[in-house]
């Protein structure tokens, strides 16, 4: 869950709910999301790479509101950036029953966005061939 306040808290019970009824992961799918064109591009192809690397049909492969079982993100060698590859690294760690719950997504109600969209597309392209090497040389291995 992001700290600007745009995730609601009053969904922890359904993505508690889904965890306690058997899925390993519950990803909150963010509703009516306005982004800019090259980062929506630059997403759509983040999560064609995942689904491609991964064989699963997720409407996205990130997103700041999910839930975990603990046990796919617990002791995790941490690298810079980890936290926006926690769905592929839980993946890559065995889970594999997967629930996505729909969520509004509110305005921002305190501090404002850093990121450089352009800046984000570049360095994120290099990030996450990184992080590929990390999963096939098996840096979030158990």
């Amino acid at each position: 869950m992001d700290t600007d306040l745009q995730d609601d808290p009053k969904y922890l019970p359904d993505f508690l709910k889904e965890i306690s009824h058997g899925s390993d992961i519950v990803i909150g799918i963010r509703k009516k999301r306005k982004a800019p064109a090259i980062l929506s591009v630059g997403l759509k192809v983040y999560d064609l790479i995942f689904e491609n690397m991964f064989h699963k049909k997720l409407i996205t492969y990130r997103a700041p509101y999910v839930a975990y079982r603990s046990k796919y993100v617990s002791n995790l060698p941490w690298f810079k950036n980890d936290h926006r590859y926690l769905i592929p690294i839980a993946i890559n760690r065995g889970a594999d029953s997967i629930s996505e719950l729909s969520v509004v997504l509110n305005e921002r109600k305190i501090g404002k966005s850093h990121y450089n969209r352009y800046l984000k597309v570049f360095w994120g392209i290099i990030e996450v061939v990184i992080f590929i090497l990390k999963i096939k040389f098996g840096k979030y291995n158990k």
